[in-house]
């Protein structure tokens, strides 16, 4: 019994309620709440919340950082001075950071179990209540298994909720690779949440809440699904279904109309900009984004970004941690004089080198915003956002680039740009410069995205999407010049590694190549 109990643990199959104190109890507390929930209309209800909370959890992690480890960390946006490991792509399975899917896995249950209790109930759900929770279902499993698609490859894919001792507890990945179904499930479910969003009994109003799931956000999660898989098989009918999926979630209908803001300025603090598609939503200080801790100087607390109390004598903080992340001298390099983006995604305090050879300027995007004198308060209600208007378009545009529409592509990265440029755009000089085709064309979108989307969880990702990781990244660090990045020699050796722990407990897994 220990041993099953430990290995349901590993994979992060926590029963709904399952507690770790009673983990060795005979009698599993999902059996007693079997029978004591899914019993009213509400009860599906605050199960669907409890869906949005666990997918909030995975994907920011207890300290509110996994999107910036996976999509960032190991890029080429930021430069680590006490996680050298990570940055020159040394990730091991026994990591502090990023390597557990063990949230993942909890909050897959858990809607697996909403599925089967909804699908097998006698409760009488109003039909288009019961149609908007299968929707939000669909489109959360979907995006968490497009998570482990991309972040782990040969994953587990399990559509049953575990409630019950009697089920297989110890799913493994050994007898094939299994990356191929772990895609196409996020893909069924993507495809079952955009039937669902079409029916008429949504409207306008159903998608006003850009922190729930919407047509446009599955329409955009099946694009990234789209793109991603047209790099792995070569397929241009999939770039061309990238492209409808974002015509569709961003076509101005009565139904959800997500477009560019009309300010850079505007996107980050606001609450509900017009730009956010799907966001992870932080409401108030008792439910705070800590991405800044990660995302930025530890040393230094969010309070020095904004606060009027902040000086060069007061900037770091005694016994507040020590500098993480700083920016990386090619990001702060792609930005050109008048780009408004730069000061919103980066911040230089005062002249002082913290590490010699970097200059000191510090990721700022999710700062929060301060209201006191206390340096040592880490306070962020930012909304972390999955999906946005430009983040759509220039996946379009690279998408119009692999199919040869060079002129269509190259005026999506113009719209970006103008709006980064402000009243001083000026097509001519800020302008794509020539007329790039190909690959060329290719790494102009990536440059865009690359300062459109820095700290977004976005570059890694497009790095190893484009087959771009192997060759992007083999500078050595600065503060650590004997210490040059670890080479990958195929593209499985860029997925991260199985966690030790999860490999010690569940027999039935086995490790991804190259670690």
């Amino acid at each position: 019994m220990k041993k099953t109990l430990f290995s349901l643990f590993t994979l992060g199959l926590l029963l709904t309620v399952w507690s770790c104190e009673k983990a060795l109890e005979l009698t599993p507390e999902s059996q007693i709440t079997a029978t004591s929930f899914w019993r009213t209309p509400d009860d599906f209800e605050a199960a669907l919340v409890g869906g949005y909370d666990g997918v909030q959890m995975a994907l920011t992690g207890a300290d509110n950082d996994n999107i910036f480890l996976w999509g960032e960390g190991r890029a080429d946006g930021v430069t680590a001075r006490d996680q050298v490991g990570l940055a020159v792509n040394a990730v091991t399975s026994d990591g502090l950071y990023g390597v557990s899917w063990r949230q993942m896995y909890r909050a897959i249950n858990n809607l697996n179990l909403l599925h089967k209790n909804l699908d097998k109930t006698t409760v009488a759900i109003i039909p288009a209540n019961r149609n908007r929770i299968k929707a939000d279902a669909f489109f959360l499993r979907g995006l968490l298994y497009h998570y482990l698609g991309r972040i782990w490859g040969n994953a587990p894919v399990l559509t049953e909720g575990f409630d019950s001792y009697d089920q297989n507890m110890t799913p493994g990945n050994q007898n094939a690779d299994q990356t191929d179904r772990v895609f196409a499930q996020a893909r069924a479910d993507a495809d079952s949440a955009i039937r669902l969003y079409r029916l008429p009994q949504f409207t306008s109003s159903s998608f006003q809440n850009k922190g729930r799931g919407s047509l446009a956000a599955a329409l955009a999660l099946r694009a990234e699904m789209s793109i991603w898989q047209a790099w792995r098989k070569n397929d241009n009918a999939l770039f061309t279904q990238t492209i409808a999926d974002v015509d569709s979630a961003l076509r101005n209908t009565t139904l959800y109309s997500p477009t560019l803001s009309e300010s850079y300025r505007s996107i980050f603090g606001a609450n509900n900009p017009r730009e956010d598609v799907f966001v992870i939503k932080y409401s108030d200080v008792t439910e705070t984004n800590r991405m800044f801790v990660r995302a930025t100087v530890i040393g230094v607390s969010y309070a020095a970004l904004n606060n009027p109390y902040a000086t060069a004598n007061n900037l770091f903080v005694p016994n507040f941690g020590s500098l993480q992340y700083i920016v990386s001298q090619k990001l702060a390099g792609k930005y050109r004089p008048g780009d408004v983006r730069r000061d919103e995604i980066m911040v230089q305090f005062f002249p002082k080198v913290v590490v010699p050879g970097i200059q000191d300027w510090y990721p700022r995007k999710y700062r929060g915003n301060a209201t006191t004198a206390n340096f040592g308060v880490t306070q962020t209600t930012d909304n972390i956002r999955i999906f946005r208007a430009a983040d759509l378009l220039l996946l379009k545009a690279e998408a119009l680039a692999k199919l040869g529409r060079s002129a269509e592509a190259i005026t999506i990265v113009n719209t970006v740009r103008r709006r980064a440029f402000e009243s001083a755009y000026n097509v001519a000089v800020h302008g794509v410069r020539g007329t790039p085709t190909g690959e060329a064309l290719v790494d102009t979108v990536l440059d865009e995205r690359f300062r459109e989307l820095a700290y977004e969880g976005k570059r890694w990702f497009d790095l190893v999407r484009t087959r771009r990781a192997l060759t992007e990244l083999r500078d050595p660090l600065p503060q650590a010049p004997n210490t040059p990045r670890r080479i990958a020699t195929t593209e499985t050796e860029l997925l991260w590694p199985i966690s030790a722990g999860s490999l010690n407990l569940n027999p039935n897994l086995k490790q991804n190549p190259g670690y």
